[in-house]
């Protein structure tokens, strides 16, 4: 099952703006280098930031929404496009979580992955889409939520298939949670 959930934002205004006056809105929040360059592919460099912000705007809503999630007792996988988003999250959650980013060794990967599958206290995986988005099983978590979204649809199947995996027991449901 997949459930759209619609969060809100912190801040709408900053959305609204970095969204209709772009340029403006980097001249407010970054150096002069970085704004020439995204001048130069403005509308694919729009897309990125745009993804970046509204990430960040809606952590708080997200926030709230793993916390109620956590109290029905299952365990979450949480995949995320951004370190900042996975560092906040996991910063949150440090002694209930595990993480798996790009920069992951191979054996701490492994080793998250087992925590998760095998340890009851490890309530939470929270990974970056293409990392952690294959190649592993993690089906001690029948649910899915997808803070951030990646670029195909193809990245979100294979998210989903992280949990519905051989030796899955339960229904799957699969949280897109948007602003």
């Amino acid at each position: 099952t997949r459930c759209v959930l619609p969060l809100p934002i912190a801040n709408e205004k900053e959305y609204r703006k970095a969204e209709s006056a772009f340029l403006e809105w980097m001249r407010e929040n970054f150096d002069e280098g970085r704004v020439r360059s995204a001048s130069r592919a403005e509308a694919l460099v729009r897309v990125g930031y745009l993804k970046q912000l509204a990430a960040k705007l809606k952590l708080p809503a997200v926030i709230n929404w793993i916390s109620d999630f956590l109290t029905s007792g299952k365990k979450l996988v949480v995949f995320c496009t951004h370190k900042r988003v996975i560092a906040d999250l996991r910063s949150r959650w440090r002694s209930i979580s595990v993480e798996v980013q790009g920069d992951t060794p191979a054996r701490e990967r492994q080793n998250a992955v087992n925590r998760f599958q095998t340890d009851p206290q490890c309530r939470l995986f929270i990974g970056n889409l293409k990392a952690a988005g294959v190649g592993i099983t993690l089906t001690a978590a029948s649910d899915v939520c997808f803070v951030e979204h990646g670029w195909t649809p193809g990245e979100h199947l294979q998210g989903e298939k992280r949990v519905d995996r051989v030796g899955q027991k339960e229904p799957i449901t699969s949280w897109w949670l948007v602003s």
